[in-house]
C-alpha cells in the first residue's frame, strides 16, 4: 500500500484461532509508528477478527510482519505469518 506523509493507514488480520494471538514482528519505526495495540475489528467482516492503526512519519518503506503465536509461547514457531508493505511518499 502506498500512502502519503502524515496520514494513517489500518491493517486488517483475520481472526485468530482459539489460544492464539497476533504479535508485531517487525516494523520500520522510522517510517510508520503503530497508533496503539491490536483490537477487535469494530463492524467485522466475514474473517476480518484483529485491526492495527498506523501513522506515516517520513518517506520510506516498511515491511509490517505479524505472526500468529500460542498465547504466551513468545519463542515458538509461529502458526502463521501476515505482511504488509507499506510505501510512503511525500
Amino acid at each position: 500500500v502506498t500512502i502519503e506523509t502524515v496520514t494513517a493507514v489500518r491493517l486488517v488480520l483475520p481472526e485468530p484461532a482459539a489460544g492464539f494471538e497476533w504479535v508485531l514482528a517487525s516494523n520500520n519505526r522510522r517510517v510508520i509508528d503503530q497508533m496503539g495495540p491490536l483490537k477487535p475489528v469494530a463492524a467485522p467482516a466475514p474473517g476480518a477478527g484483529r485491526e492495527i492503526t498506523f501513522y506515516a512519519l517520513e518517506p520510506g518503506r516498511s515491511t509490517v510482519r505479524f505472526f500468529l503465536i500460542r498465547a504466551q509461547e513468545t519463542e515458538a514457531t509461529p502458526a502463521a505469518v501476515c505482511v504488509a508493505v507499506v510505501d510512503v511518499e511525500d
